[in-house]
């Protein structure tokens, strides 16, 4: 894990003055004390490359490190807003969330078009979603819709959450059927059926697959769950 130079210091002022027995031999995180063996947490060097550094976890740093960076953004945003004096809150919100908005269009039509390998995507997704958490979290407090600016914000955050619903239904059904078909076996005896080039490999991936109206339920089933009303009913009466 990196840890950039502008937390590395807040990240070190942050340790303990004084340590335990096991923050001091690695086998506790320095930051929640928790046992990394126990807790089955990844271990960190907080300073890496220094054989008397101490180790967190890899949840603790990203928080941290995510706390840091918040910081700075917040204090460079007030500091932008009080030597320009032309960006206000409300304008700067707007524009981010419609930023992000374009920013999930773009993965939209890139992940139709086919232009993406499933890594790229998930890069570009989780972006996308630290993106968008970044941005509203500069939502401005109050908001009334009855003012034309309230409003506004409405309009925009509503066409923002669409679009996140677009871009993450679009994904789940893109891994979905990458992890099926990734876990398929080859079958080149069904080529010839298929028409297929001269070069298949017997790899026919599948892009809609229809298991019919039943076919989740009885598949909870198998996993000790039950949904449907007529089977729990037939449950209970057994």
């Amino acid at each position: 894990m990196h840890i950039p130079a502008y937390a590395l210091g807040e990240l070190l002022d942050a340790m303990p003055a004084t340590t335990s027995e096991n923050q001091a031999l690695g086998v506790n995180c320095a930051l929640c004390e928790e046992s990394f063996a126990s807790s089955g947490k990844q271990r960190i060097a907080v300073e890496p490359g220094n054989t008397d550094s101490l180790w967190a976890c890899r949840e603790c740093l990203t928080a941290f490190v995510a706390q840091v960076r918040r910081k700075r953004y917040a204090a460079s945003g007030r500091a932008v807003q009080r030597q320009s004096g032309t960006l206000p809150a409300l304008k700067r919100y707007l524009s981010s969330i419609e930023n992000v908005r374009r920013a999930g269009e773009a993965i939209e039509r890139l992940a139709e078009a086919g232009d993406l390998e499933p890594l790229q995507l998930a890069w570009l997704v989780i972006s996308l979603e630290s993106a968008h958490a970044w941005a509203v979290e500069e939502r401005p407090e109050p908001l009334s819709a009855d003012t034309e600016g309230g409003a506004e914000v409405k309009r925009v955050e509503l066409a923002l959450f669409l679009q996140m619903y677009r871009v993450r239904s679009l994904v789940a059904n893109v891994f979905t059927y990458y992890l099926i078909n990734e876990a398929a076996p080859a079958e080149p005896e069904m080529c010839a059926e298929f028409e297929c080039p001269p070069d298949c490999q017997g790899r026919h991936d599948a892009k809609h697959i229809d298991c019919g109206p039943d076919d989740i339920y009885e598949a909870l089933a198998r996993h000790g769950v039950t949904v449907r009303e007529d089977d729990m009913n037939a449950e209970a009466t057994s």
